[in-house]
């Protein structure tokens, strides 16, 4: 019985590689970050990568924000925000853990996680930390078959911005997204 486990994931993993997509390129991932400005926040130049190696293929987008306050004739971050887009095709099974995490909830004194769906499709996770110095929240949503997207708030534990920022996003564009 273990040799044909074996025999199983060895032939499973060899299909998964031959079946390999080609990246979506980071560029193309870089026109689904939030592009509007976002009133006192401060938004960097978008970032990204493609990356392939043994006939595997990664990409990812990333923008950042910083909420600044003036205080002293200082700049001084009060919160900041990244929010990233991943072309996980390579890994067809990460997503698939979304789909489990489904009524799961979890809460202590400092927090909750969950999972959760939004806009009635896409299927992810929120971690939410309301320590009184340490506030955040991490979302992760699986978008379409290829696609991780990733927001981290920090210095906040307010999850109706992230669903603002969400709101923002063509989502059900990039789900439907192809490599050339």
């Amino acid at each position: 019985m273990k040799s044909v486990n074996i025999l199983l994931l060895v032939f499973m993993s060899a299909f998964c590689l031959l079946a390999q997509q080609k990246a979506v390129h980071f560029k193309k991932l870089q026109e689904f970050l939030p592009a509007k400005e976002i009133q006192g926040w401060q938004r960097s130049k978008p970032t990204g990568s493609t990356n392939t190696i043994a006939g595997m293929a990664t990409s990812v987008a990333t923008v950042q924000y910083e909420e600044k306050s003036v205080s002293e004739n200082q700049l001084t971050p009060l919160k900041s925000m990244e929010i990233s887009i991943t072309d996980v095709s390579f890994t067809p099974f990460v997503l698939m853990a979304f789909n489990m995490l489904q009524g799961y909830e979890s809460e202590t004194e400092n927090g909750y996680e969950k999972g959760l769906t939004i806009k009635e499709r896409f299927k992810g996770k929120v971690e939410v930390r309301t320590e009184s110095e340490n506030k955040s929240v991490d979302l992760q949503l699986a978008i379409g078959e290829c696609f991780l997207l990733t927001i981290h708030l920090d210095g906040s534990d307010d999850f109706t911005f992230i669903e603002k920022i969400l709101d923002e996003m063509n989502l059900s564009a990039l789900s439907e997204l192809k490599s050339e």
